[in-house]
């Protein structure tokens, strides 16, 4: 049977942007920028992105045109397929809460995730959505859902970034104090967590971008593809940003300390991760005039963000299944629903009935997170990186960068891309590794 492929280059751009932009965007991104010297932070984060985040993220697309499959050898094979469908697992029960949220707004978040009926209902729901779209395939799935799903989602945060920009001199001073550059806040801890941001908001060392770069046609401009996705990351992650640092200091979430000038969090107030999408910002909303709208909203744009990561984390493997076995897709996508609900539900009670069981302190939902985040993914993203570099010949590499050199500019870019891939891109993976673990 003759390989699906994406339509066009905007296509391609629009599902490997939609697998980059995901939670880590709305949830992470802005409290590390507002931590960690505002507009110096991004700064470093840009060059980060493109020492070493873009090169890896090129180097995986071009070496899944390459081989045009999802056939490796023994480890990265499994890396490749392992890593994505235990990530999903436990993502789609951020996912299926996200949807509880959009429909039913706020509640007692600890009570809701410590129950049982519920949780699992959500996860059942999101995770059968998530089928469902890879299920009709990578042009009428994937690519169709993401040509409607990305346009909604930048409007949307777009709308939701504006109405809270102008909520008075709380937003205002919430703008200044994000984008405000603050060098004195700068060390080197602050290159490790931009490099860490920018590695795990690209959906990179996770086999997505090499199973995507199979469904790239020849004939497109791979590192014009993996620019405009990191920009479009870029984009989102500020936009977000814009969203939720003006709306906690319009709200007294950050305050400045009248004795030393500092601005800084409510020590009692969730500003990063699950606590600051399903506690702090409700509680925000709820103070909002026509609070409800903009909770729906809100909510609505972070089930389609994390919709389109989920999507691409199932691709990866389906692909792998129908590739190696030559089942249907149908059956490749049913395999991953039952297995992926089956890790999803320990996760899911691991908050609740599954409390007890625990791992140097982490529940089954945080040990799959830390396993996955600190060790696997650093790992197969060395290991992409190091085989495009020095696995592949460097005649094939350019020959798959230049489209075999009909792409001038990039092929006299190449000894610049060629030395970042070969060199300092795998420093920086093994920087982010090497502080997860240490970490």
């Amino acid at each position: 049977m003759k390989k699906e492929k994406f339509s066009g280059g905007l296509g391609a751009l629009l599902v490997l942007a939609g697998s980059a932009v995901g939670l880590g965007n709305i949830w992470r991104f802005p409290y590390m920028v507002a931590e960690n010297g505002g507009g110096a932070f991004i700064l470093i984060y840009i060059l980060c992105m493109l020492l070493v985040s873009v090169p890896v993220l090129l180097s995986e697309i071009a070496l899944g045109r390459h081989k045009g499959n999802m056939k490796f050898h023994g480890l990265v094979n499994l890396l490749f397929v392992l890593i994505p469908t235990i990530t999903l697992s436990y993502y789609s029960v951020i996912g299926g809460w996200t949807l509880r949220y959009m429909v039913f707004g706020n509640s007692d978040f600890g009570s809701f995730v410590s129950s049982t009926g519920h949780p699992m209902a959500c996860l059942a729901i999101f995770l059968g959505a998530t089928a469902l779209i890879v299920l009709l395939g990578v042009r009428s799935g994937l690519e169709k859902f993401s040509k409607i799903m990305m346009p909604a989602l930048f409007l949307i945060m777009c709308a939701l970034a504006v109405y809270s920009c102008c909520m008075g001199h709380g937003s205002s001073e919430g703008l200044r104090f994000l984008f405000r550059p603050d060098f004195s806040k700068v060390g080197p801890e602050t290159f490790v967590k931009a490099l860490g941001q920018a590695f795990f908001s690209l959906s990179i060392g996770m086999g997505i971008m090499v199973t995507f770069g199979s469904y790239i046609g020849k004939d497109e401009n791979l590192l014009a593809t993996a620019a405009k996705t990191s920009v479009a990351d870029l984009v989102f992650a500020l936009i977000s940003a814009c969203v939720v640092i003006p709306a906690l200091f319009a709200f007294g979430m950050f305050f400045q300390d009248p004795l030393t000038g500092e601005v800084m969090a409510n020590p009692e107030t969730d500003v990063v991760g699950a606590g600051l999408i399903f506690k702090t910002l409700p509680a925000v909303f709820s103070q909002m005039p026509m609070g409800w709208l903009v909770s729906v909203f809100f909510f609505l744009a972070v089930t389609l963000a994390a919709l389109s990561s989920s999507i691409s984390l199932f691709e990866v493997p389906v692909a792998w299944l129908t590739e190696k076995f030559g089942i249907s897709r149908s059956w490749a996508c049913l395999a991953v629903f039952l297995f992926c609900y089956a890790v999803g539900a320990l996760c899911s009670l691991s908050f609740g009935v599954l409390g007890g069981i625990s791992f140097k302190g982490m529940n089954i939902f945080d040990m799959l997170d830390w396993t996955t985040a600190n060790v696997l993914m650093p790992l197969a993203g060395l290991i992409c990186v190091l085989y495009a570099a020095w696995g592949m010949k460097k005649t094939e590499l350019r020959s798959e960068l230049s489209n075999s050199g009909k792409l001038r500019g990039v092929d006299r870019l190449f000894p610049v891309l060629d030395l970042l891939i070969r060199y300092i891109a795998p420093a920086g993976v093994l920087a982010v590794a090497l502080s997860g673990l240490i970490g």
